[in-house]
């Protein structure tokens, strides 16, 4: 994976990464392991938002500001991405109201730059696995 970065690497003690799940990733209950892998706009870096600054609910609020699906929120330890071989990076997202662009202290990253199509897919299982455990940790309300 590139060196030499200047965001802030996440350490197992830190705790949870939360994850909003958009509903198409969840079929009769159980989630897909699709829904942990980076799409290509993401250029290798599967966004989540840091449980030390975020709830579970400010998580899910903010990806309904942003007009985006979300079925819940989901918690995958920070350790679960360290002991996969992978790393989780702070990456705050700063305001800017000309690009109508909302702030976002809590953001971070999970790494998948480098790997290949398997090491994603192994990657994403472990993050799937851990995720799944834990359950969901604020349910989108019900329509109203």
């Amino acid at each position: 994976m590139p060196d030499g970065e200047d965001r802030a690497l996440l350490t197992a003690t830190e705790g949870l990464l939360l994850r909003p799940l958009h509903p198409q990733w969840i079929k009769n209950g159980e989630i897909n392991v699709s829904a942990f892998l980076p799409i290509k706009v993401d250029e290798g870096e599967f966004s989540v938002d840091r449980a030390s600054l975020s709830t579970p609910e400010e998580s899910y609020q903010r990806r309904i500001r942003l007009k985006r699906k979300s079925a819940g929120t989901w918690g995958i330890a920070i350790s679960a991405v360290i002991e996969a071989g992978s790393r989780a990076l702070a990456d705050p997202i700063f305001a800017n109201e000309a690009e109508g662009i909302e702030a976002n202290p809590a953001h971070a990253v999970i790494d998948f730059r480098g790997l290949d199509a398997d090491g994603e897919e192994d990657l994403a299982t472990v993050l799937w696995e851990d995720a799944t455990q834990r359950g969901c940790l604020y349910k989108a309300p019900p329509p109203t």
